[in-house]
């Protein structure tokens, strides 16, 4: 049994509302609990939103009684507010190294921007990726950049590196959404295993979502490629626009 099943099933109510699966997306096996009213998963979205906002509006509409806005489930933090300092927060490595996006070609888009605006730049990881995190470090500093690793070790401080930033170049990762949230000036590069699930999705025209459009979109990161191009085919030069572009504060 899942966890989410023992959960609802711990709670008493009379009634509860619910949303089925979309199966394109394959989010899962169904729902075994039993919803007093469940709705359909919602399998499309308005630009500029993403399929998971979509899914807890409906929710949030259909318990409340109250007809809500869209743009009123874009999340934001009451406390946490970006206080930008001089750098660039890299965040490169998601939790599944499909979607990771090419070394050599984070490097020319580090090189590109960073000419022109001379930001050091700070490496986001987790210790089973610090080996990757210190080669790209030093491929950087062989180039004249300004870099340190940052290896944040407890949540605070791995909020604090990205409320802190000038501007975010990220992957596929929590980094992505909580710099959205903030509405930091942030790159995102997106693939299309889940694309339009979770993101992309905007706080304002300071964040840029990135993939390269393939017919196989949707695939769940079950890649039939020699490598996923949905990601690797992203261009550096296109990344490093977006850059300079959200540094602007330009759409």
């Amino acid at each position: 049994v899942r966890m989410q099943n023992l959960l609802l099933y711990g709670i008493r109510a009379k009634r509860s509302f619910g949303l089925a699966n979309h199966r394109y997306y394959d989010l899962g096996s169904p729902w075994e609990f039993p919803f007093s009213n469940q709705d359909a998963y919602p399998a499309q979205i308005e630009k500029g939103m993403c399929l998971e906002l979509e899914a807890h509006r409906i929710v949030v509409q259909r318990t409340t009684g109250d007809r809500l806005d869209l743009k009123e489930m874009i999340p934001s933090f009451r406390h946490l507010k970006a206080e930008p300092e001089e750098y660039i927060l890299v965040s490169p490595f998601s939790s599944t190294p499909i979607k990771d996006y090419p070394e050599n070609d984070l490097v020319s888009v580090l090189l590109d921007p960073l000419n022109s605006n001379a930001l050091p730049v700070r490496i986001s990881f987790f210790d089973p990726q610090k080996e990757k995190a210190e080669r790209l470090a030093n491929r950087l500093r062989l180039e004249g950049v300004c870099v340190e690793p940052l290896n944040s070790t407890s949540v605070s401080e791995y909020l604090d590196s990205i409320r802190h930033a000038t501007c975010v170049l990220t992957v596929d990762t929590a980094t992505a959404h909580l710099a959205t949230t903030l509405d930091i000036p942030t790159v995102v590069l997106i693939g299309g295993g889940h694309y339009m699930q979770y993101g992309p999705w905007h706080k304002s025209v300071r964040q840029v979502w990135l993939t390269h459009a393939v017919p196989c979109v949707g695939c769940n990161w079950e890649c039939k490629e020699p490598e996923p191009y949905c990601i690797t085919r992203i261009k550096a030069g296109d990344v490093a626009k977006a850059i300079r572009s959200v540094l602007k504060g330009c759409p």
